[in-house]
């Protein structure tokens, strides 16, 4: 198998996992909007689950950002190498972008985490 497959493969995986992600925080919505019309009683375990997603999102948002950085890598070598030509420049605003996503997914996911455990009178991470 090519590097470049196994990339793609990470990638659709990384893909599907945040879609799944996002239809479990839809339903967390779904349910907190019932809660709010007090259709339904209140229920902690969504800010769990709601902090579990982010912090989904934050695993996958690694992915991505390690197979950005590993085909700038690749295109270097290859510019190196002169089996390709053009510029790396792309490939630089591509994981610069994606790093700066999981910077932005983290500080998300931790935001949440906090908001669950204060529901809870948990301990908040500082």
């Amino acid at each position: 198998m090519s590097l470049e497959f196994e990339l793609l493969e990470t990638e659709e995986f990384a893909s599907l996992v945040t879609v799944a992600s996002y239809f479990v925080l839809i339903s967390v919505i779904k349910k907190q909007e019932l809660i709010e019309l007090k259709e339904i009683p209140q229920d902690n375990t969504l800010n769990e689950i709601l902090s579990l997603t982010s912090w989904i999102r934050v695993y996958t948002s690694l992915l991505f950002t390690i197979t950005a950085f590993t085909r700038l890598e690749e295109r270097e070598k290859d510019i190196a190498a002169g089996t390709e030509t053009g510029s790396i420049e792309p490939n630089i605003n591509i994981s610069l972008g994606a790093f700066i996503s999981l910077i932005g997914a983290f500080i998300i996911a931790v935001g949440i985490q906090q908001r669950a455990q204060e529901a809870h009178g948990g301990i908040i991470i500082t």
